[in-house]
Order: structure tokens, then sequence, then C-alpha cells
């Protein structure tokens, strides 16, 4: 059965971004898997808070489809266009995303957790309502 974690947020949060990946490293090391950064749109993730947390050239090189490494957990990029929820089956961190990509997530049965790190809360209660996550402030989960 795949956990559900909510990392609440409103807008660009690094703090709350830096919270959503560290949960998401520490998941990946305890069901020894990777990690798929879910966002809109795969054009918009450079010049984000996310290159303010991961690095300008990380994210660069996710965005061309590379695998990027963090404490020895690979991380690949994908937004809601190139996500394949029927292969997903590591982790999925969703950035940003309301309805369209919580829906992608609930269509991947095989993945092991899915953390969502809303921009604007509204757009995740829905999906809050039908799978009551965990809500993680600070650390792992």
């Amino acid at each position: 059965m795949t956990e559900r974690y909510l990392v609440p947020a409103h807008g660009p949060d690094k703090k709350k971004l830096g919270v959503a990946l560290v949960a998401s490293i520490e998941a990946a090391k305890k069901h020894n898997c990777e990690i798929t950064v879910l966002v809109p749109t795969l054009r918009n993730a450079e010049n984000t808070i996310l290159e303010d947390v991961l690095g300008e050239k990380f994210v660069k090189n996710l965005v061309k489809g590379k695998r990027g490494q963090i404490e020895g957990v690979y991380i690949n990029l994908k937004s809601l266009r190139t996500i394949n929820p029927h292969q997903e089956n590591g982790i999925i961190l969703s950035l940003w995303g309301g309805k369209k990509a919580l829906s992608k997530t609930n269509k991947a049965h095989d993945v092991k957790s899915v953390i969502a790190l809303p921009w604007i809360p509204e757009d995740v209660e829905q999906w809050v309502e039908e799978w009551t996550p965990k809500v993680i402030e600070t650390g792992n989960p």
C-alpha cells in the first residue's frame, strides 16, 4: 500500500521544499528505490527555488533527462506530460501540483510513497480528504 504524506506550504517556501526533499530521500532509502520529482512543467523547473535548494547545474541536468544523486539516492524529474504512472515504482515527490498532479500519483499503484508539497493549499484539499496523508512539518516521514 502506498504511503501518502503532505508537507503543508503556500507559495515558494524553501524550508518546506527542504523538508519534502529530506522526507523523500529518507523514504527512498527505507524502500531502496529512486525518487521521481513531479513538477507541472519541465521548462518551469529552472530558475525556481528548486535550483536554490539543489543547485542550478543539478536541476538543469534533471530537466535534460539525466538522473541526479543525493546521499546515494537517484532522483529524476518528470512533468505532468512525461510521467507514466504505471511505470513508477519508487517515491513520487509532487511539487507545486494540484488536482492534476495528484490524480497522476493516484494512478501509480506500484509506488512506495507519495509526498505532496502544494503551491496553493486549497489545490490539495480533495486529495487530503480522500487519502488522509500523514502531515510532515519537519524531519522524516
